[in-house]
């Protein structure tokens, strides 16, 4: 009969983790992970699919959790594309069939926290449906809960940098105001990303650099110049 061969992960789903750390998750361990997920996405939003169920259960860690420290992206699988839509389909199939109204619906509570509010309510989707999810799986991988209201995640963390506060900020609120695509989600994982600036370029070879002022982010003038 027809079978499928399928890549076996040894270690735990990201939920297990969340479980066993909570709020103690290393922060570099966290980022590693979001930026594996949102390699996965960038792959599948550019053949089309949107994943719409993304949570914590269905993404895998082949790291064990002793060594949590060190889990690199690569590590990172996401799992359970079932309820994955193309190219310009949305959620009204799902919607209209009762799915999400019928006794079995209470088995999906789980999934409906990490739920867009364009996909709870029926509307159309696309990749940045997705990225609401992270934010809400980056929030919780950093805290041990999900949001609520106007949280950051450094409201319940104190040492959590002021950047992830921004990606969280910028993948959790209406749709138009969210990452345009996981790519840019992932760029934004970095520290010098959030300042919104680049660094210095380097001076030309033979060229010697000008001292600044710090304290204007402009050339020193001197006094023959």
């Amino acid at each position: 009969p027809p079978y499928l061969i399928m890549e076996y992960v040894d270690g735990p789903s990201l939920a297990a983790v969340v479980e066993r750390w909570r709020a103690k998750l290393p922060i570099p361990a966290a980022v590693a992970i979001m930026r594996g997920v949102l390699s996965a996405l960038t792959a599948s939003h550019g053949q089309g699919v949107i994943h719409r169920d993304l949570k914590p259960a269905n993404i895998l860690i082949e790291h064990p959790n002793e060594k949590i420290a060190t889990v690199g992206e690569q590590c990172v699988k996401v799992t359970d594309f079932g309820l994955g839509v193309i190219g310009g389909m949305t959620a009204a199939a799902m919607m209209q069939s009762g799915s999400l109204e019928a006794e079995e619906a209470r088995g999906v509570s789980g999934t409906l926290a990490y739920m867009s509010p364009e996909q709870r309510e029926g509307a159309a989707v696309d990749a940045r449906s997705d990225l609401y999810a992270c934010g809400i799986i980056l929030f919780e991988m950093l805290t041990g809960e999900r949001p609520q209201g106007t949280e950051v995640p450094s409201s319940l963390r104190s040492d959590v940098p002021g950047y992830l506060d921004e990606v969280f900020r910028k993948s959790y609120p209406r749709l138009d105001r969210r990452f345009a695509s996981a790519t840019e989600m992932a760029a934004a994982l970095t520290p010098s990303a959030s300042r919104g600036g680049t660094p210095p370029p380097l001076p030309r070879p033979g060229s010697r650099a000008r001292p600044r002022c710090v304290a204007c982010e402009g050339p020193i003038q001197r006094d023959d110049q």
